[in-house]
């Protein structure tokens, strides 16, 4: 499994109790309610089929019948291959081009991971060579020194760089364990998204495992920020956390979510160090612009450097600065001129001379008041319940070729500070897209402001061979589907419920590219139900309820 280390963290005296991991294997939730309503999808290129050759064997040379192979398999997450025989061969049917093959087998590890250049019908492949393990590792990852746990954090140990040899997870409690091959690694990694953090992460290079049973306890460092909603600039702000190498400069860096209109310049705060106790707490004081941020954490000597020898980051938000309140301007009342009152003269009165006729009473007739007409009674009638789908397209950002990072839509979907990348057309995308950030990277996550329920989203595997491609949601199937070389495919979860955050990997890395990303916030539609397409994107169905 392809993964490249972007972000890593000085852990030199606690390297065993720190780790961090910057590739990740998760799959993403979405259920399948609406017809598709993107554009049909381009006939796809056929590419050549090549028969790949060859024999999986133990470190003494001797075959190993029943082992998986394929392209870029994994024991976590199962892909298209096929099993060996008795004599430890097998023949690979894979698309043409330069292809890494891998074996997975139960208690073995590879730490090395043959290419090879399948042209023609058939193609041999030097032998895979699996070692038995040796070494067992578990422990517990730690949520800084608050003695808590992280549930579901990924553990990934890579021999050799771009791919990852063993990957586990942390349960419910916290408890992780694999097995290994005793030696030297290029480098271990620790990795957890959502909760109060848009990601953290930490790597370690190199990292040592020793033979038998080993209990390595890995913490991921914590951060919190206080002084959200700074409403009057300069704006105030605290940091601190733990779970830092002591000593270890920590840099702080307050960047603009996306999605936001005339956004302002990313904010360079400082820099402050951990102390002896992996501890940091620091304040600033600085002029911004109203907008909304996420404050960004990087411990390392020189931050974003390529492949440093360790790394941590962390991402937390938002840090919200509000506009000044406008100050109302007064109102002139304008006083009442008073208007003198007239004064009636009094008209004398005749006196009327008396006569002998006895003048007649009038009897009045009565007038008739109009009657209001009675007042109708509403016929009750039912109350229609709008349930919305979103589809998140990209094209209205401006300028790609660029990172994503924070919210888009705003008050939708964060991106994170730095997992994701937004491309421009390219592929057989014709409009802006998303793929992973960096070389090697092989997944990465989303986070709903409010819980979602994903429908489909759009994948297209532009690389030179097959990827697979791993959707997951806490508390939904996960969704895996094989994509071949240059194939696009609307990828439909059929979930029901809804989560707070999404997990999207693909071995092709950063050759997968995503659109459409199609997500709802409310119930499961009433079987019949229209749904109309508005011209933002947002597709309402209307479902009657009785009162």
């Amino acid at each position: 499994m392809a993964h490249h280390w972007i972000r890593t963290a000085s852990a030199a005296a606690l390297a065993l109790a720190v780790l961090v991991v910057a590739s990740w294997l998760t799959p993403a939730s979405a259920a399948p309610i609406l017809a598709q309503t993107s554009a049909p999808t381009p006939t796809q290129t056929q590419v050549p089929q090549v028969l790949v050759e060859g024999r999986v064997v133990d470190a003494a040379g001797l075959p190993l019948s029943g082992a998986l192979v394929g392209v870029n398999v994994s024991a976590q997450i199962p892909t298209t291959g096929v099993q060996t025989g008795a004599d430890g061969s097998y023949s690979l049917p894979v698309a043409a081009g330069s292809r890494a093959i891998q074996a997975v087998l139960a208690g073995y590890s590879q730490l090395l991971v043959p290419t090879v250049n399948a042209i023609g019908t058939t193609s041999s492949a030097p032998d895979i060579v699996l070692y038995a393990n040796d070494a067992t590792v578990s422990g517990t990852v730690q949520d800084g020194s608050s003695g808590g746990v992280v549930p579901h954090a990924l553990v990934v140990l890579s021999y050799q760089d771009g791919f990852d040899t063993v990957e586990a997870w942390s349960d419910a409690s916290g408890f992780y364990t694999f097995g290994a091959v005793s030696g030297t690694y290029a480098a271990v990694a620790l990795a957890q998204f959502g909760g109060a953090y848009q990601d953290r992460t930490r790597v370690t290079r190199p990292y040592s495992v020793v033979a038998g049973s080993t209990s390595v306890d890995l913490v991921l460092p914590r951060l919190s920020i206080t002084g959200s909603p700074c409403t009057n600039s300069p704006c105030q702000m605290t940091v601190s956390g733990d779970g830092y190498v002591p000593g270890e400069p920590v840099s702080f860096l307050l960047l603009v979510q996306p999605g936001q209109v005339n956004p302002p310049a990313n904010i360079a705060l400082g820099q402050t160090a951990a102390d002896s106790q992996g501890q940091i707490s620091v304040s600033w004081s600085f002029e911004a612009s109203p907008a909304s941020y996420q404050l960004q954490a990087v411990e390392d000597t020189v931050p974003y450097t390529p492949n440093p020898p360790d790394v941590a980051f962390i991402t937390v938000g938002p840090y919200v600065v509000e506009a000044p309140a406008a100050t109302p301007s007064p109102t002139n009342i304008a006083t009442p001129t008073s208007t003198a009152t007239p004064t009636s003269t009094a008209t004398p009165t005749s006196t009327a001379t008396p006569t002998s006729t006895t003048t007649p009473t009038n009897t009045a007739t009565p007038t008739s008041m109009p009657t209001s007409p009675p007042t109708s009674t509403p016929t009750p009638t039912s109350t229609p319940v709008l349930v919305s789908w979103q589809t998140v397209t990209f094209d209205d950002l401006t300028n790609p070729n660029r990172p994503l990072v924070g919210q888009y839509p705003y008050g939708v979907i964060d991106w994170g500070a730095g997992a994701w990348y937004l491309s421009g057309p390219g592929g057989q995308f014709p409009t802006n897209n998303l793929r992973f950030n960096g070389a090697g990277r092989t997944s990465a996550s989303l986070n709903f402001s409010a819980p979602r329920r994903v429908v489909q989203i759009d994948a297209f595997n532009g690389g030179k061979k097959s990827s697979s491609i791993n959707l997951s949601c806490q508390g939904q199937p996960i969704l895996q589907a094989r994509l071949a070389a240059n194939e696009l495919r609307t990828l439909v979860t059929n979930w029901t419920g809804v989560c707070s955050t999404l997990v999207v990997g693909s071995s092709n890395g950063s050759d997968t590219s995503f659109d459409s990303l199609v997500i709802s916030g409310g119930p499961e539609p009433t079987p019949g139900a229209t749904n109309t397409p508005t011209s933002s994107g947002v597709y309402t169905q209307t479902v009657t309820a009785l009162n």
